[in-house]
This record gives C-alpha cells, structure tokens and sequence, in this order.
C-alpha cells in the first residue's frame, strides 16, 4: 500500500470532515467525478463517471481509455465537487465559492468478471435515472468487453465544505452576499421515434434528487 498524502487539510481544516456518512451523502448527490492518474511522471485528470455501492466507488468508462489503464494497480485521486453558490465578499481577495467536495486516494482494481461488470453498470445507469435498467436491453457481451470498470475504496477520503456568507467588514457600493445555484431540469429532447415520455423521466429524475 503506498504512503497516501493526508486527507486531514491544511488550510481552512475547520472545513475537512472525514465522517462516513456526509462523504457517502456528497458522492450520492453527484455522479461525476475527475480521475487523477500519472502518465508517463505527467498528471492527467480526466472526468469520470462513477456509482458508489457500499464502500467501494465504481469508475466507468471506454476500455481503450488511458487513464482508466492507468488508474488499474496504480495510486490515484479522485475529486467530487458541487457548488451551491457564489460567495460575493467585500474585497476581491475574499471572494469564494460555497461548496461540498470529496476527495479519495486509492490503488485502482480493475473489474474483470463479467457478470459483476454487468451489475455494476446496471447500477450506474439506475443511480442516475432510477429503474430504467428495467427498460433496456440488456448489456451484450461485446458491449461489456468495451467497458472498463475500475474499483477503488472510499476508505482514505475525505470532505471539505464551505457553506458561509462573507463577513460584513466594508460597506463596498456593490452587492454583497451570496449567489445560490439550483440544478433543475430545463428541456427535453428526445430522438425522433423514441418513446416520449416526459412526465416519467421527470418523475425519476426528482425520485433521484431526492
């Protein structure tokens, strides 16, 4: 096992919790993730999309991907961010962000079984648009072949959350407070001769966010 750098944060420690079930709660609430791998003594990141299933995250992605290769047997990070809003402050060198973030250092495992693989990415698919495995095909063998799945434990995690509004220390002629984001479903656009049912693809979507 290597020697990971530390999960304990240097700066704003007051933020850095690594409570199990607020870094679970984060990775739930989101489903992609950015991939940190060396190549060649370079660093790449790369965005990934993930399931979590009990305490092992499941990165997804095509068979030919390099960086997935490289994530296999090999010390990674893997980094969650969701911003909830701008943090508009008195003074330029205090703005900021209000956010929840998770981030994970681990040794990849590559998922080779098939039938495992299959189960995986059923639940990746369902943990973003619950049950709709239900009305799919089935993954064929070539398409799981093609796939590249890679385990790694949440155990050397970490989260980090601001949630503040800056300190009133100047009275600046501009706005000062925050800026709230929402994530909301704006449009849908299905492909001609597809079935278009919109009201169920909302209704999953909410059971999802919820």
């Amino acid at each position: 096992m290597p020697d990971f750098p530390t999960t304990d944060g240097r700066r704003h420690a007051e933020r850095v919790s690594k409570d199990n079930a607020l870094i679970k709660q984060i990775i739930d609430s989101n489903f992609l993730g950015h991939l940190g791998v060396i190549q060649d003594g370079f660093p790449i990141v790369m965005p990934t999309g993930y399931v979590r299933i009990g305490d092992q995250l499941y990165l997804h992605g095509a068979a030919a991907n390099q960086a997935m290769k490289l994530a296999v047997d090999s010390p990674l990070s893997f980094c969650i961010t969701s911003v909830q809003g701008m943090v508009l402050a008195t003074t330029m060198f205090n703005h900021s962000f209000n956010y929840e973030s998770v981030i994970i250092f681990a040794v990849g495992k590559a998922v080779t079984d098939l039938e495992q693989k299959d189960d995986i990415l059923v639940k990746f698919v369902d943990s973003m648009f619950p049950h709709r495995s239900d009305r799919l095909p089935k993954n064929t063998r070539t398409e799981l072949l093609s796939t590249s799945v890679v385990a790694i434990d949440i155990d050397k995690a970490s989260a980090k959350v601001r949630t503040n509004p800056p300190e009133l220390d100047e009275r600046p002629d501009a706005f000062v407070g925050t800026v709230e984001f929402e994530t909301q479903v704006v449009a849908f656009k299905p492909v001609i001769g597809s079935t278009q049912n919109e009201t169920e693809i909302d209704s999953r979507l909410r059971l999802r966010s919820n």
